[in-house]
């Protein structure tokens, strides 16, 4: 499977309709919060898990230093 056309094709060998395999795409993405994505080339690819990576980062310091901020503010120091 590569594309979302070719799983509605049911181009792949697995003995599963496209409507179970869509289906439990939707699930996994509705239970993990985590999209699923085709991009049809591996090094684009990897390049948008670079991009979500960084920015996922980006967010998890950015959190961290709020309740850091915050800490110290409880604390009376700046």
């Amino acid at each position: 499977m590569g594309n979302r056309e070719e799983i509605e094709a049911e181009s792949y060998r697995a003995k599963l309709s496209a409507k179970v395999v869509l289906n439990s795409i939707n699930a996994f993405e509705v239970r993990y919060g985590l999209p699923f994505v085709f991009i049809a080339d591996p090094s684009e690819a990897a390049k948008q898990v670079e991009n979500w990576s960084y920015w996922m980062a980006r967010e998890v310091v950015s959190e961290a230093n709020d309740l850091l901020r915050g800490h110290k503010k409880a604390q009376g120091t700046t």
